[in-house]
Parts: structure tokens; sequence; C-alpha cells
């Protein structure tokens, strides 16, 4: 029956591991990360094993599945090809909070937890206090997506973290945050529908019709219109925080503004005018 082939589905796990570790002695840690990493791979992609033998071979690693489980994807510096480091790091900051996770590579430079969190109202804190123990040194973005209570839904939630990673990597403030920001989907804003459609051929149509005089500048200039545009955009149209931000003063500031209206030819007064300016700069500059 299923509760049969369910307790040996286990006992194979079981006696694949001690096998190994006779192998190849006391690397406890080592066998410990392979089955987590194996176990996430087949939790998080397409597998024909089912709920059930999926979750017993998570209770046989420590992982509870009578709560909301959440994802986090954390983005390294891919400086160890095989991710070990991150890994371990992942599995020590999990322990420490006192966690229940299960951690695996996902590709270069990418690690993923599947975080037991007990509960929808701890969840936010725990995934925080993980995330404060990760080593900033080789850590530049970390994306967390659910909670979700079926294992079913785990990949999905996986899914949705990656694409949160590469969206938050793509914003050039997260590589100088400490410490490091756990990004969700709500924190992308616009820039996530952006990234969304950054092959759509209509985008760049979009960016050409609003940005093309700005664009088609020679490189040593048009560089620095682009920077005084997204400044300009960026104070909401305020010319006092526009001259701080570029560390003008408001005659010069006037003037580089003035430049800007002749080679956009656009009337940067209007709100709705400079809406559509600003989408196509964070459009550009998610390119760049």
């Amino acid at each position: 029956d299923d509760g049969a082939d369910e307790v040996a589905l286990v006992l194979r796990h079981a006696a694949d591991a001690l096998t190994i570790g006779r192998l190849l002695g006391d690397d406890s840690l080592g066998l410990e990360l392979e089955a987590q990493g194996e176990l996430l791979q087949d939790l998080l992609r397409s597998t024909t094993l089912d709920e059930p033998a999926l979750r017993a071979r998570a209770r046989a690693l420590g992982l509870p599945t009578g709560g909301v489980l959440t994802v986090v994807v954390v983005g390294g510096t891919a400086a160890d090809p095989h991710d070990r480091e991150l890994v371990e790091a992942a599995v020590a900051a999990a322990r420490t909070v006192r966690a229940p996770a299960v951690v695996g590579r996902l590709s270069a430079g990418r690690v993923a937890l599947v975080v037991s969190c007990g509960s929808r109202e701890s969840e936010p804190g725990l995934v925080e206090r993980i995330v404060e123990l990760l080593p900033t040194g080789f850590v530049t973005v970390v994306g967390a997506a659910g909670p979700v209570m079926a294992f079913s839904d785990l990949a999905s939630a996986l899914a949705e973290a990656a694409f949160v990673v590469d969206v938050a990597a793509s914003i050039k403030s997260v590589s100088i945050e400490s410490p490091l920001r756990v990004w969700r989907s709500s924190d992308l804003g616009v820039q996530g529908l952006l990234w969304q459609l950054r092959t759509d051929p209509r985008l760049s149509s979009y960016v050409d019709a609003q940005l093309g005089p700005l664009l088609r500048l020679d490189e040593r200039t048009r560089g620095p219109m682009l920077e005084t545009l997204a400044a300009y955009l960026d104070a909401g149209g305020g010319m006092t925080a526009f001259a701080a931000a570029m560390n003008l003063s408001r005659p010069a500031a006037y003037a580089r503004l003035a430049k800007l209206r002749q080679v956009l030819a656009r009337d940067l007064d209007q709100p709705r005018v400079r809406l559509s300016l600003h989408l196509a700069v964070l459009a550009v500059a998610q390119d760049r």
C-alpha cells in the first residue's frame, strides 16, 4: 500500500546514505548537503515522485511538513564553482536561528533554501534573521517567495524567488546594501514589469519613441544626458532636489534642464510626460 511504499523509499535512501558514508569516511556534512540538494531539486522541479514520498524524505532530513514553507534564493559572487561555501553558510545560518531548512545549489552563484517557518506570522522575521547571518562578502542579493503550505506549490515559489533575485540584481543600489535586504515581488514595483517585458520588441519601440533623440547622441554626450534626465525624474520635477542630486547650483541646473528640453522636444513640466520618460529611462537602465 501507499504507507509501505513510503517507508520503503525512506529506507532505501537511508541505506544509500550509509553505504556512501562507509566509502567516504566521516564527511557527514558533505553527505547531508548532497542529500538535501537532491531533495531540493525534486521539490522544486518536475518530478515523478508524489507528495507523500517527498514529505517522507523531507522528514527524514529534519524538515517539518506540517507548517508553512518559504523559498529563499541567495545570489552570490560565484567565486566557488561549486558554491560549497555559500551552501554551508546558508545551512549554518538556518541552524543558528533554529530554522529547519533544506539547502541546495541551483546554478552557478545561486543557492536556494526551503525553510520551515512554523506559522505565517513568524515567517518574515525568521527569514530576515537567516539572511542577517549570511556572509556579505560573497552574497549580493536575496529574494524570497511564499509562504506556501503544499510541496506542490514550491516550484512556483522558487520561480518567483529566482525572478525577484534577477530583477533586484539589476537595481544598482542592491550591490552596496548593508545589511543584506530580503527582496520580494511586492518590492519590485514597475521594474518587475519592465524586466518581464525586456525582450519584447514593443518595449524597445516605446523606449525609442520616448528617448530616441537622446539615445542617438554620441556616446560621450549620451551618458551624462541620461544621468541628468534620470536625476530630474527621480526628483519628481523639483528643481531643488534635482540640483542637489547633481551637485549643481540652481542656475546650472536650469541650464542642464533647458538642454534636455531642447534635445527631447518634450514639455518636462507635465507629470504624464515625466512618467512616460521615467518608464523608458528605467527600461534603459535595466539593460546597461
